[in-house]
């Protein structure tokens, strides 16, 4: 994304990007761009939509489309693992505090039935690793 010139900076469209957050229900968004160009951008964003970005790669002014393409996928690719190990870590602690997570189909099972469950995290659907 390319700033407005010096002259229009101040007309930064908050209110619509902020409809859009939240109606669209979006978590993160991926800001990408050079060193000079992405602080100015952080500085113009509202509060609400400042604690969801995920830092992107730095990228040059004359980058092409393609590349901005892949280099923001990566950097989804790479929040989205760090976000599931994440997951994954607490689910093992919850397991090992007794009582706190289950692990196998039967508790599995026995939980749903109880209205236990806030999260299922499913590895493993018909003998592949999805």
């Amino acid at each position: 994304m390319r700033l407005p010139s010096p002259a229009r900076r101040n007309v930064f469209p908050h209110r619509t990007l902020l409809e859009i957050v939240r109606e669209d229900r979006i978590s993160q968004i991926v800001i990408a761009g050079d060193s000079e160009t992405v602080p100015v951008l952080m500085e113009h964003l509202p509060q609400e939509v400042r604690r969801m970005v995920i830092e992107g790669p730095k990228i040059a002014n004359h980058a092409s489309e393609q590349e901005i393409f892949s280099a923001t996928i990566d950097t989804i690719k790479e929040e989205s693992a760090k976000t599931e190990a994440e997951k994954v870590d607490l689910l093992l602690e919850a397991y090992r505090a007794r009582g706190l997570a289950v692990i196998g189909p039967e508790a599995t099972l026995e939980a749903l039935t109880n209205g236990q469950v806030d999260e299922t995290p499913v590895e493993h659907i018909a003998g592949t690793n999805q």
